[in-house]
């Protein structure tokens, strides 16, 4: 792909992707990281690359947020059973966060998390648009959850993971992945889109590819075309408004980091949006931001190197100047990535108020 195009979409013509934030945070963890081998029941022994408790106890992110006299033996102790229960599948990931935050914050919670963390295989896709009955499965809040098959592109079968409702039917809204790709993480946006009221599909935009280190996930977003996701996200609206289960004539589109740049591209491409939030992404042209159809709400950490204030506020004008309802939110003290809770990057104040905010926004241009 012509470093151009990338320079383009993804950069906003001011420098090359390289300089984009993620290798600030990326390898904040993954230099801790030693590579082991991990016998996975039913598949293959893979090699995984792991820090936690029961095999580092030695690391630095262990030792400063556990090891530290100033922790306290109790809060200590009760760290210790949050990432047993954690490692040992007894508890969730977003209740980890929860637990470690309270005792040690919101940093030393999510480089834990990261380090306790292996990912597993992925279940095969189910086909022709529903899920089998080894992937779909209720949650504990009534969600289906299933990966689907939503429809072709340019001979390419389209695919990605759906969240629907406890019941009734609810307004739709796309989730676009960050450059890593459709992880567990934007899966468990989807399931929380879904539990806060809408039918939530979130594409596979990498066709089963998915990166676990900044290069991987270079490689991953220099091969993405924006005309070719564009063109496949109108099959996934389309797909969405199909749905029984769906209510409503048009969508809404909520992305992170390159999935952000795209929700606003969406907006700017597909009059079927009403509705889009973008998590530092990079901004519009002015030309670009006179096409947007619906209300875009943009979201910036005020920490965030990759993108300056003034680049926001130039967005912000541009929108207003064409009549387009949008909000410019900035937070501070939060970086890029300060809503992927599986990162050093997380921020966690600043993540909670900016899905509240962004679920008011779908509420106010979606729902109604």
């Amino acid at each position: 792909m012509p470093w151009n195009r990338v320079d383009k979409w993804m950069t906003g013509g001011r420098f090359p992707l390289a300089g984009l934030p993620y290798g600030l945070y990326s390898e904040r963890i993954s230099r801790n990281y030693v590579p082991v081998t991990i016998p996975v029941t039913g598949q293959p022994t893979q090699k995984k690359k792991v820090m936690c408790r029961s095999l580092f106890p030695e690391s630095r992110v262990f030792t400063s947020a556990v090891a530290s006299p100033a922790l306290g033996v109790k809060k200590r102790q009760q760290l210790l059973a949050a990432v047993d229960q954690f490692e040992h599948g007894r508890i969730t990931r977003r209740s980890f966060v929860q637990r470690a935050s309270s005792l040690v914050g919101a940093g030393a919670a999510s480089a834990l998390l990261a380090a306790c963390t292996v990912t597993m295989p992925e279940p095969p896709t189910a086909p022709e648009g529903v899920g089998s009955e080894g992937d779909e499965e209720a949650s504990a809040t009534g969600l289906t959850t299933s990966m689907v098959e939503y429809g072709e592109h340019d001979q390419q079968t389209l695919q990605g993971h759906l969240a629907l409702p406890a019941s009734g039917s609810a307004p739709a809204v796309l989730v676009i992945q960050e450059w890593w790709g459709l992880n567990p993480h934007i899966k468990d946006v989807a399931n929380r889109v879904a539990q806060a009221g809408h039918v939530a599909l979130a594409p596979d935009l990498y066709h089963g590819e998915v990166a676990t280190e900044p290069t991987e996930a270079r490689k991953l977003a220099m091969a993405l075309d924006q005309a070719t996701a564009l063109a496949e996200l109108d099959v996934a609206a389309r797909y969405l408004l199909d749905l029984e289960s769906t209510k409503g004539d048009q969508v809404g589109i909520v992305g992170f980091c390159l999935g952000g740049r795209i929700a606003q591209a969406f907006a700017a491409h597909n009059p079927l949006n009403a509705a889009a939030v973008s998590f530092y992404g990079t901004p519009l042209s002015d030309e670009e931001a006179a096409q947007v159809h619906g209300a875009l709400l943009a979201i910036w950490g005020a920490a965030d190197q990759a993108y300056p204030l003034p680049r926001t506020e130039q967005l912000e004008q541009a929108l207003t100047a064409a009549g387009v309802p949008n909000r410019r939110l900035v937070y501070e003290g939060a970086g890029h990535s300060f809503f992927n809770d599986t990162r050093s990057s997380y921020h966690a104040e600043a993540a909670q108020d900016a899905w509240q905010q962004s679920l008011e926004w779908f509420a106010t241009y979606l729902d109604t």
